[in-house]
């Protein structure tokens, strides 16, 4: 059974990187500029492609598709508030080792990386990460 509740440790992990993000938004001008438009434009892109190429066609349950996406965005938007366009190295970093990881796991598995083939053992190695079983 799929469990959606994400692993404490990742939750930890947003915390502390966006923890700080989120504290020096106090004393910022919030307003949906120009050049955040675009960098929410580069981030979405960023996000889709990594998303579409990297197995995101087997994520379940569906709605989780649209709650990522949401975070990475709102995350990538407040970074972009807190340090300027310096704030887009920060999902910029988080999905490219979200990529690295991607091809090590599968190689590690025996898992075509490029297509997720076998699915079956792809699926099956997802529902174990998400039991919290990284072994």
């Amino acid at each position: 059974m799929h469990r959606a509740v994400a692993p404490l440790w990742s939750v930890g992990i947003y915390a502390l990187a966006f923890g700080p993000v989120l504290w020096g938004l106090r004393d910022h001008d919030l307003s949906l500029t120009p050049s955040r438009i675009v960098g929410l434009g580069l981030i979405a892109v960023l996000w889709g492609v990594g998303f579409a190429q990297f197995g995101g066609r087997f994520v379940r349950p569906r709605w989780k598709i649209y709650g990522k996406a949401a975070v990475a965005l709102t995350l990538a938007y407040f970074a972009m508030v807190w340090l300027g366009p310096w704030g887009l190295l920060i999902p910029a970093v988080h999905q490219s080792a979200g990529i690295v990881g991607h091809v090590a796991i599968c190689r590690r598995h025996g898992i075509d990386w490029r297509t997720c083939e076998p699915r079956a053992q792809y699926i099956a190695l997802q529902e174990k990460w998400a039991r919290g079983d990284f072994h």
